[in-house]
């Protein structure tokens, strides 16, 4: 019944705009369902061994090569290897709920989002009650936010069923982070964080290598620009010295961005909530004079943040010790 009204929806837009069917609906079309098949044909992937294969199926659609799964080299790789892990921490300060406890204790309730709702089931009672402004977002997946500038500018049954599809999703099964399902599908709601201009703020995000150098830690920060339109992607040293190269295909935007004033505490913070892992990524934001902590990020770009050069894959690789 769902393929023929389909089909009939896909047949009634191709009459209508042909020319437009062809030369804009039918590669997203064909793009969603290459992850449609490919999330189905994962969520059989009952072993080990199928679950390596689907990984390694992944990394070489995105870097054309395949790597000993017992030793990987650079950072991709190791991220790769991860995706699979059964750390039990993982499941936790991946939650998007969970991780404010780990913050709380670690570095302070004062760096924490304010929050408006957490809970398995979210009504059209408890959109009612949020203020005119916030975020909505899922705690087991990523890129599942839903900004609401003015709620009452908002459809609640629309909002609702949006929300359900997405706590619908076993995201681990995208791309193979398999700890993302074994975390509740929680719905949060947040204070929508905003800068002097009334605009989302720039998130800072801390890649962490505290073993590295000898155990004195590294790490490099990676600052984007205009995500919602011409985005473009800095990197840059704890001294704020600008890196030679590219992450994730997004060019460097050369007239850059000078340090938030709270650098060094941010440095502080991220240091501490990193310390017990050999890599990850936190993710803070700075607006008005306050910090607040985004997220733990185990798996960045799962495995497909291209390099350029290529080398520094290998780079930040040797880093992650």
């Amino acid at each position: 019944m769902y393929m023929v009204a389909g089909i009939t929806k896909i047949l009634k837009i191709f009459l209508r705009r042909p020319y437009w069917f062809f030369r804009y609906q039918l590669p997203v079309m064909l793009k969603k369902m290459k992850k449609d098949l490919r999330y189905t044909r994962h969520r059989f992937t009952y072993t080990q061994k199928s679950r390596e294969r689907a990984v390694m199926r992944l990394f070489m659609e995105c870097h054309g090569y395949t790597f000993d799964f017992k030793n990987p080299q650079t950072l991709n790789e190791k991220i790769a290897v991860r995706k699979l892990s059964q750390d039990p921490r993982l499941p936790i300060l991946a939650d998007k709920y969970a991780v404010r406890d780990y913050v709380r204790q670690a570095v302070g309730e004062e760096y924490l989002v304010p929050l408006y709702f957490h809970g398995i089931k979210f009504t059209k009672e408890d959109f009612q009650k949020l203020p005119r402004q916030c975020v909505i977002k899922t705690a087991n997946a990523s890129s599942t936010n839903i900004l609401i500038f003015d709620k009452e500018k908002e459809s609640p049954g629309k909002i609702i069923n949006q929300v359900k599809r997405m706590q619908k999703i076993r995201y681990g099964f995208y791309i193979m982070e398999m700890f993302y399902n074994a975390i509740p599908p929680r719905v949060i709601v947040e204070e929508m964080l905003l800068d002097e201009s009334g605009n989302i703020p720039r998130d800072y995000k801390f890649h962490c290598f505290p073993h590295a150098d000898n155990g004195k830690g590294k790490l490099f920060i990676q600052v984007d620009f205009g995500r919602f339109g011409k985005h473009t992607r800095n990197l840059y040293d704890e001294n704020w010295n600008l890196l030679p190269f590219r992450h994730a295909k997004h060019p460097t935007d050369s007239e850059g961005v000078a340090p938030p004033e709270k650098l060094k505490e941010m440095l502080e913070i991220v240091k501490k909530l990193a310390q017990e892992w050999e890599y990850v990524r936190v993710d803070l934001y700075y607006t008005r004079g306050k910090i607040y902590f985004g997220e733990m990020t185990f798996t960045p770009s799962a495995a497909t943040g291209k390099f350029d050069p290529p080398e520094y894959d290998k780079i930040w690789g040797d880093e992650w010790k």
